[in-house]
């Protein structure tokens, strides 16, 4: 493929995904059509089935993008010289403050995507999820060598798991709050920067 072939694809690929995304600010998921995702492209609908073979693909597409937006912010952390536990917490913890749309979106049933989507597709996912958490191991072994692998290994199982669940604890819909008031439990609002920031100072504290 040639670059200028590239570009125009990654253009187009990336026309389809914005289409996407302004449609899921204001519908749920299964309510987004491919008819209107195409109405919001500069390209038919048929033409947008040569990059996505559906919705599924393009959400997922769109889940790669924002991982990778984070990806970009954790290597400029990577990048300092030194960082103490402190430091580190907090700046992974407001990298993810700062993006809340993407805990949402990676919290989504991720069966649900993967049972209609093509292998590419899911690798694509899955090689910038592989690079979100190898930057975060060169972290770990950068500022905070004394760590031993098996604790490193323990702490990206234990983030990444708690990533993928964090939004359901710390964005609350007026529906589930009604609930709670209804069913008698008291609500504690959860802040995404002070979640993440316990989660990494407390599981590291005692290995630094």
């Amino acid at each position: 493929m040639s670059r200028g072939s590239e570009e125009l694809t990654n253009s187009r690929k990336n026309e389809i995904i914005d289409a996407f995304e302004e449609l899921y600010q204001t519908k749920s998921f299964r309510n987004i059509s491919m008819r209107e995702i195409g109405e919001k492209t500069s390209m038919t609908r048929t033409s947008i089935y040569n990059y996505f073979q559906n919705k599924e693909e393009i959400f997922l597409a769109l889940i790669a993008r924002e991982f990778q937006s984070w990806c970009v912010v954790l290597q400029k952390i990577a990048n300092h010289d030194n960082m103490t536990l402190h430091e580190f917490a907090e700046a992974v913890a407001a990298s993810l403050h700062e993006r809340r749309y993407f805990l949402k979106l990676i919290s989504w049933n991720h069966y649900e995507l993967e049972e209609n989507s093509r292998t590419e597709r899911l690798a694509e996912v899955q090689q910038v999820t592989y690079n979100a958490i190898n930057i975060l191991l060169l972290c770990l072994d950068k500022f905070f060598p004394s760590i031993n692998n098996t604790v490193k290994k323990e702490f990206q199982h234990s983030f990444f798991i708690f990533l993928y669940g964090i939004d359901s604890y710390t964005s609350n819909s007026n529906s589930q709050k009604k609930a709670l008031e209804y069913s008698g439990i008291p609500y504690y609002p959860v802040q995404v920067h002070n979640a993440v920031y316990t989660f990494i100072s407390h599981y590291l504290k005692q290995e630094v």
